[in-house]
């Protein structure tokens, strides 16, 4: 018998975290060259179709797979098969949720995660999938810079500049402690002794913790995408989902304040 699931609550931070989850992903994937991009793009949504094989609903399953498929391979040459096996999939995704298992066993409301981060995914792959590091930096030079604008002292700019590192470097601690207690302490106590209070304080905390580090880190790349080459700016998202690996982050952020800092001197 079909298992009969209560829908996941709509929280802000269940509709945050994915949406964010989603900017990601299209960053990374941006930094993909052209036609890799697009080949990727198919292979990764085909494994997403098979992922729901076991999800509860017997041989649509198999049925759903098929036409995610099939759009994947046409999304080898047309990345808008591509955005619409991702808007299927979230359509699948709010099946899940409400009445079959979820895309990840052990995470309930995984499939209401996909649900909201699908769609985001999609409208990226639907306008051609533009690699949207290039796009802020076209916006950068063609937009009047911070540096040409009349009475601004050329000293005056790298200050700027190194106070949003040092923020970002905040954020970073923080984000690196909040995942590193829960993931080291709170998730083995729950699970080894029973104690679930550190997992309920500390997951909405390190949410809001990882929402803050993703929105200073990517203000901070926009601001002067020529500091940021794609291999730092993915280094920095990307170590963001490692325990301790904000501290490698930190190391980043210590040599690019040191590098403004003599451009100032």
């Amino acid at each position: 018998m079909m298992p009969v699931a209560t829908p996941t609550p709509v929280t802000a931070l269940g509709l945050i975290l994915p949406v964010l989850i989603a900017l990601m992903f299209i960053g990374v994937c941006s930094l993909v060259r052209e036609p890799a991009r697009r080949n990727f793009s198919a292979i990764f949504v085909a494994g997403a179709g098979a992922a729901y094989l076991s999800g509860g609903f017997g041989v649509l399953e198999l049925v759903f797979c098929a036409a995610i498929t099939v759009l994947a391979y046409r999304g080898l040459s047309d990345y808008r098969a591509t955005g619409v096996a991702w808007l299927l999939h979230s359509g699948w995704d709010l099946a899940h949720d409400l009445y079959g298992n979820p895309i990840i066993p052990f995470v309930p409301d995984s499939s209401f995660g996909c649900f909201v981060c699908d769609p985001v995914i999609a409208l990226w792959y639907l306008t051609g999938a533009p690699n949207v590091w290039g796009l802020l930096r076209k916006h950068h030079r063609s937009a009047p810079g911070r540096r040409r604008e009349a009475g601004m002292s050329a000293r005056r700019v790298p200050a700027e500049d190194l106070g949003q590192l040092a923020r970002l470097r905040i954020a970073s601690v923080v984000e690196t402690g909040t995942l590193a207690s829960l993931v080291l302490v709170a998730v083995p106590l729950k699970h080894l002794a029973g104690w679930d209070l550190g997992v309920r304080a500390l997951g909405p905390l390190h949410g809001l913790a990882f929402v803050a580090f993703i929105w200073i880190s990517l203000r901070t790349i926009a601001a002067d995408p020529d500091r940021w080459p794609s291999k730092d700016a993915a280094r920095l998202i990307l170590l963001a989902f490692v325990p301790l690996g904000g501290l490698f982050n930190l190391r980043l952020l210590r040599r690019k304040a040191e590098a403004l800092g003599a451009t100032a001197g």
